[in-house]
C-alpha cells in the first residue's frame, strides 16, 4: 500500500474505526454531535484529532519548589489546607 493510499483510507474512516482508535464505542462516538463528517457521513482522520485537540485542556506544569517556596514565604500546605508556620 502507497502512502497516498494509506492517507485516502484515512481520508474516510467509519464510525468504527473511528471509535476503535479513540478507545471508545461506536455509540459514544454518535454522542459527538458536534464532531466533523464527510459528505457521506464518514471521518476524516485529520478532522478528528483536530476535534479532540480542541476538547483537551492545556497541561500546566507544575511548580517548581523553589517558585513555591517564594510563593508561599511564610505559609505552608498540610492536609490540602494553606496554614501559617510558626
Amino acid at each position: 500500500m502507497t502512502s497516498q493510499e494509506v492517507i485516502k483510507g484515512l481520508q474516510s474512516l467509519t464510525r468504527r474505526a473511528v471509535a476503535w482508535l479513540l478507545g471508545i464505542s461506536p455509540r459514544t462516538l454518535r454522542d459527538y454531535v458536534d464532531l466533523p463528517r464527510n459528505d457521506d457521513r464518514t471521518y476524516d482522520a485529520r478532522q478528528v484529532v483536530a476535534f479532540i485537540r480542541s476538547k483537551l485542556r492545556p497541561i500546566v506544569p507544575p511548580i517548581p519548589d523553589w517558585e513555591l517556596a517564594v510563593l508561599l514565604r511564610e505559609k505552608s500546605i498540610a492536609d490540602g489546607a494553606l496554614v501559617t508556620r510558626g
